[in-house]
This record gives C-alpha cells, sequence and structure tokens, in this order.
C-alpha cells in the first residue's frame, strides 16, 4: 500500500518519489509528512520500499556500510540479508511482502517479493498505486521531477492508498 517512483534523469541522474503513507503489513498509517519516507539513499546506492516498510530500517541503520559496496549483486545480497534478519519464518516460507527499488547512477532495479530483480532502462514504479504511476511515466514527457511528481499525483487521485504529501529528490 502507497506508491514509490524511480525515473532516470540526465548524465546518469536518477530521482525517486514517495508518497507519506506507510504500510505495516496490511494495515495503513498515512503520515501526513514528507520526512517520513521510504527513501535512503548514500553517495553509491538508493533504496525505495513499498510493502512492509519495517523491513527498510535495519537497512537504513547499516546503510553506510551497504553504500561502500561496489556491485550490485553484492549491494542486493546484503540488503536481502537484513531483510532474511527480521523476516518471519513463516513469511519467508511463503515468499516477502515487499517490493524495493534500488537505484545507483544511471541505473534502476526492482525487486520483487521472491527476492528476483529485474533492471528496467527508464522507470520503476512498486506499491499499490503502481499501474496508475507506470501509465503516468508511460504517457508523459519533459523533466523528470515534473514526470515524477505527476505519477504521484495521478495515484493519489485514483489510488486510496496513495497520499500526499510527497517526497521527491534527485540522485546524484
Amino acid at each position: 500500500m502507497t506508491i514509490v517512483v524511480a525515473l532516470k534523469g540526465e548524465d546518469k541522474s536518477v530521482w525517486m518519489g514517495a508518497d507519506s503513507c506507510i504500510s505495516f503489513g496490511s494495515s495503513l498509517q498515512h503520515t501526513g509528512d514528507h520526512t517520513s519516507t521510504k527513501i535512503v539513499h548514500g553517495r553509491h546506492w538508493a533504496m525505495a520500499s513499498a510493502g512492509r516498510v519495517m523491513y527498510i530500517d535495519p537497512i537504513e541503520e547499516n546503510f553506510s556500510k551497504l553504500d561502500k559496496l561496489s556491485t550490485f549483486p553484492d549491494f542486493l545480497k546484503a540488503v536481502i540479508e537484513l531483510i532474511k534478519i527480521v523476516l518471519p519464518v513463516p513469511d519467508r516460507e511463503k515468499g516477502v511482502d515487499i517490493t524495493l527499488i534500488l537505484a545507483q547512477p544511471g541505473k534502476i532495479y526492482k525487486v520483487w517479493g521472491d527476492l528476483t530483480y529485474t533492471e528496467f532502462k527508464e522507470y520503476a514504479v512498486a506499491g499499490v498505486g503502481e499501474m496508475v504511476g507506470l501509465g503516468s511515466l508511460y504517457s508523459t514527457t519533459g523533466l523528470p521531477r515534473a514526470r515524477v511528481l505527476t505519477a504521484l499525483r495521478a495515484a493519489s487521485n485514483y489510488v486510496p492508498g496513495c497520499l500526499p504529501p510527497f517526497k521527491i529528490c534527485k540522485l546524484w
């Protein structure tokens, strides 16, 4: 429940945006605060979480260590190991209820609930607002920040689990 968006910009920049809803399993909390976001970033990597946002906390606490990893497989493996530490055993057996968007300069990846991943050429969206956000990004052109904001606004207009205010940041 929520939405996170990642879009490639010029010169290897990546723009990420998120709404201000936080999900805890099947419940939803609207914080009304754009500083309470699901985006964590450093010098080399960024991550946004849709789904069980509690899993982002151990990653955020260890992000300075994770940010030093030089390859995507090493970074992804370390993130997955941290998720497994806090993931209840029954959830491990049936799959993880989480979707992550990971980025590095010029690259965007989506990590699915079964912990497999896909690299996306231009943009990725996760959360209950995914379909509306994807449609918005597909049908718009222009400045990256404006496109991310349009996708977030579209999702907040048509999906009950996506609410403003939004946080948008340019990475790299």
